[in-house]
C-alpha cells in the first residue's frame, strides 16, 4: 500500500509540472520562466527519488527472500 502512494505522488508531482509548463508556455507569450523550470526540475527529482526508492526496497526484499529460502544443495 505504501508503495502505491508513493507512485501516485510522483504521477501527480509529475502531471503538476507538466500542467504547470504547459500554461505558463501558452499564457507567456511562448516562454518559460526560470521559477517555472525550477518547479519542473524539482519535481521530476522527486518523481525518480520515488520511483528509486521503491526499486531499491523491491530489490532489497528479493535479496532477502532469497537468502532465507533453504536450498537444496545440502541434500545429497
Amino acid at each position: 500500500m505504501k508503495i502505491q502512494h508513493r507512485y501516485i505522488s510522483a504521477h501527480v508531482a509529475l502531471g503538476s509540472a507538466v500542467g504547470l509548463a504547459i500554461a505558463s508556455f501558452i499564457l507567456n507569450r511562448y516562454q518559460i520562466d526560470t521559477s517555472i523550470l525550477w518547479y519542473i526540475a524539482q519535481c521530476l527529482v522527486y518523481a525518480a527519488s520515488m520511483f528509486g526508492v521503491s526499486l531499491a526496497i523491491d530489490s532489497i526484499k528479493k535479496i532477502v527472500r532469497s537468502s532465507n529460502t533453504p536450498t537444496n544443495e545440502n541434500n545429497n
